[in-house]
This record gives structure tokens, sequence and C-alpha cells, in this order.
């Protein structure tokens, strides 16, 4: 995965506990941060937020996206996130369009090309307590969120999962570098380009579907 000034995101994600704790969704070193904050933050309005930090090599370039929508637990939420460094940046909490708490987009390239964790920061801390679905990323390109037509390519008009390929190709003609998808046994398949994780722990079948 090479650095870069756009991407999307598409993940569903169902928070079942640890409220009081910082989870992180996804972690590549300092560099690109999907986090949710703790329900007792300090600060008032980022209680249960998502929350969103990349940074070029030099940590000047960045996006920093906290979400007007509060995540609660046992809801799935499908997110959707676009951006692009020169200027643009949206997210969609189950085709809703988000109004965010604050947000900062600076020009440049940002620092993809690192070991990418997900559910936890790579040492182990920061532990997702939450049932994830159809995680799909492409580090690549921006897609349009605010086109509806964009976003029937991830969820439908009754917001339930879209069939996105056996590969993820089918929002874009092509496999995103990250396609992870099914039952716990495979979790940590990668079915995009960008290779397969290391699964660390057990995991377990969710008990509900989005």
């Amino acid at each position: 995965v090479a650095d870069g000034a756009t991407g999307t995101v598409s993940f569903w994600i169902r928070f079942t506990g640890n409220d009081n704790a910082n989870q992180f969704i996804f972690v590549q070193d300092i560099f690109l941060r999907f986090s949710r904050f703790e329900a007792d933050h300090v600060t008032a309005n980022l209680r249960k937020k998502l929350r969103v930090l990349m940074y070029s090599s030099g940590i000047d370039d960045r996006v920093i996206y906290t979400s007007g929508t509060t995540l609660e637990l046992d809801v799935w939420y499908n997110v959707l996130m676009s951006w692009n460094t020169s200027g643009t940046a949206e997210v969609y909490f189950n085709d809703v369009l988000d109004v965010p708490v604050a947000i900062t987009v600076a020009s440049g390239n940002i620092q993809y090309d690192q070991p990418m964790s997900i559910g936890a920061v790579s040492a182990g801390s920061g532990l997702v307590a939450a049932d994830v679905a159809e995680i799909w990323f492409d580090f690549t390109q921006k897609i349009d969120f605010t086109v509806e037509a964009n976003r029937r390519l991830f969820i439908d008009a009754a917001a339930k999962p879209v069939f996105l390929g056996d590969n993820g190709e089918l929002p874009t003609g092509a496999s995103p570098d990250i396609y992870l998808k099914g039952p716990a046994a495979t979790w940590g398949t990668n079915y995009g380009t960008g290779g397969n994780f290391t699964v660390t722990g057990t995991f377990a079948d969710a008990t509900t579907s989005p």
C-alpha cells in the first residue's frame, strides 16, 4: 500500500462493551487511527464519538475528524468515510450524513505504508469490544458519498449490507486493498490485494447481523 492523498472505507460495527475505554478500530502506527472515545471522556463532545486521525510522515498534513454521531452499545452501524487531503472528507452512519464536532483537512499524502492492525493497537492495547463485518478499505481513491448511487454500492435503501463481490470488486470494478468478510473461522483472511492479517487471540461469530 503506497502513500496517498485519498481513501475510502466502509465497515459495519456493533460495540458491545468497554464503554469507558478508548477502543481502536484501525491503527497504522501513528499515521492512521480510527477509534471510539470513552463514554466518560473529560470533553463531553468527544464521548462515544468516532475519531479519525491521519498524518503524513512529517505529521504535518492531516485529516482529523470527530463525528457528531454518538456510537451507542448494541447498535449496528455502517460507517462510510471518504477523503481527499486537498480539502474534502465526509462520513455517513447508516446512510445518514454525519455533522462532525470537528474536522481539519490539510493537503499532502498520508503515510499509508505502515503495518495495519484491526481491533487494537499493534501492541495489543485499546482492544475493541465489538462485532465487526465487511471491512472494505481502498487507499487509492475517494468515492463521493454525497451521491446516493455511490452509497448504494455498500448499503441499500433499507440500511442493510450489499454484496460487494467475492473479492470486494463490485463497488469499483477492482478489489480494494483490504476486504475482510465472513465468519470468525476465516477472519484475518484478506480478500483484497494488501495481504492477509496475522490473527491474535480467538474470535467468535456475532450473535446478530447488520
